[in-house]
């Protein structure tokens, strides 16, 4: 969740404002829907980026440990899925 939140969310849809707040989000500043805050915004797009690598899981379930397991989907989260996605969303 944090490496979305930290990393995986302003690499996808660049310079936010109202993350941290209850305020409407600005994505290089045009307001994106002014009836929903910035941190609600950005958890339901961390949804997605948290269930697809749990899509990939059952390919090779038993074959990976935990931490390695953990280490792998951060590094795809950032590498993979918040540049596809910035290219789909981001701009």
């Amino acid at each position: 969740g944090e490496t979305w939140y930290f990393f995986g969310s302003p690499a996808t849809f660049g310079a936010m404002v109202g993350v941290y707040s209850s305020k409407e989000l600005e994505i290089n500043g045009e307001v994106v829907i002014a009836d929903i805050p910035g941190l609600l915004f950005v958890a339901y797009q961390g949804m997605f980026a948290v269930i697809t690598p749990a899509l990939m899981t059952g390919c090779f379930a038993d074959r990976f440990r935990f931490k390695p397991y953990l280490l792998f989907i951060a590094l795809w989260l950032i590498f993979v899925y918040a540049p596809w996605c910035h290219w789909v969303w981001g701009g």
